[in-house]
């Protein structure tokens, strides 16, 4: 039985295998086959607060997360919202299994999978609570990074020029931070 080139996108025209996409075994209509593994690429770095402050689309503060002190960026560069593996690991409970494995880019283009999320958590911003899932990765000290997938989903708005946040509050009104 012999194999087709088409069968195997992966193989360059020279003949040599490239790096390969993950796969996983998966059934068809009651058939076995080989397919893609649903994968989520994100993307987070490792900013010390004067770069943070001085980032356009960045923009900082120390809010509270589950009722503890964090520095929160939130940043427009962000795919998905993270926190770090030290301020993580002081969460009790709510920590689950995400879908699909995501990849996270983070300092010095390395790339860390990462297969668990705190769903349901708080943030507080002000005198307002917002529900955020936080995706635990390597970051220094107690940081959360507020990425795009909280930010749009709360329609909020970053205007780079002032560093400021505008986002809408579970209540219906606006916030500035």
């Amino acid at each position: 039985m012999g194999h087709k080139r088409s069968q195997y996108p992966s193989l360059r025209v020279t003949g040599q295998v490239a790096k390969p996409t993950p796969t996983t075994l998966r059934n068809i209509d009651s058939r076995q086959d080989w397919g893609e593994v649903l994968m989520e690429k994100s993307r987070s770095f490792q900013l010390i607060v004067e770069e943070a402050q001085a980032a356009p689309n960045v923009v900082t503060g120390s809010f509270l997360v589950i009722g503890i002190s964090a520095l929160v960026l939130f940043d427009l560069g962000a795919t998905q919202s993270c926190v770090s593996l030290a301020l993580s690991k002081r969460f009790i409970g709510n920590l689950e299994e995400l879908d699909f494995p995501l990849y996270v880019e983070i300092a010095d283009n390395r790339i860390v999978r990462v297969e668990l999320v705190h769903r349901g958590c708080t943030l507080q911003l002000f005198d307002e609570q917002f529900p955020i899932d936080l995706v635990p990765i390597p970051l220094r000290g107690n940081k959360v990074i507020v990425g795009m997938d909280w930010l749009s989903s709360n329609r909020a708005v970053i205007d780079s020029k002032q560093h400021l946040v505008m986002v809408r509050t579970p209540s219906g009104g606006g916030l500035v931070i």
